[in-house]
């Protein structure tokens, strides 16, 4: 069962809470966007991006994104 949210959660997450929830860095969800490997990606605007949170975390239920060492930025 799905875990429910709360009221202040946001529909649309940014690049950096998309970041801070994957534990990667800024660079490399914009890299991984643009590659298509990260679902639920929004363009908002000419040079906004968001995220939605509901296909994030389904993506995430599902095992996500594996990524080398480098590829987080360590």
């Amino acid at each position: 069962m799905p875990k429910k949210r709360e009221a202040t959660d946001p529909a649309l997450l940014t690049v950096v809470e998309v970041a801070q929830l994957l534990r990667i860095t800024p660079d490399t969800v914009y890299r991984q966007a643009a590659a298509g490997a990260l679902p639920g990606a929004v363009r908002v605007g000419r040079n906004t991006l968001r995220f939605k949170r509901r296909d994030l975390e389904a993506w995430i239920e599902r095992g996500g994104l594996r990524l080398t060492a480098e590829e987080q930025g360590e």
